[in-house]
């Protein structure tokens, strides 16, 4: 995660996020990548079901369509001055 990123965080929501968990998510990537281990594998599953489940939580901004506009291929207004 970027400064950037970091300070966004904190003028949002008061605090810099914790990133124990993308540490931890990191040792179990770097076991499953040597050794194979089916417990380093079944962590990073775990972890990335919970970070997706998290995600789910929130309304999504955009609302999906079923279909194109009707309008859809005519052209954009310009609003520049001609």
């Amino acid at each position: 995660m970027g400064i950037r990123s970091l300070c966004h965080n904190y003028y949002t929501y008061g605090e810099a996020p914790s990133c124990a968990q993308w540490k931890t998510d990191y040792g179990n990537c770097r076991k499953w990548e040597k050794s194979k281990s089916e417990h380093a594998k079944e962590s990073l599953r775990k972890s990335e079901r919970a970070r997706i489940l998290e995600k789910q939580k929130h309304a999504p901004v955009w609302e999906m369509r079923r279909s194109p506009p009707m309008d859809w291929y005519l052209p954009l207004d310009d609003d520049k001055p001609k």
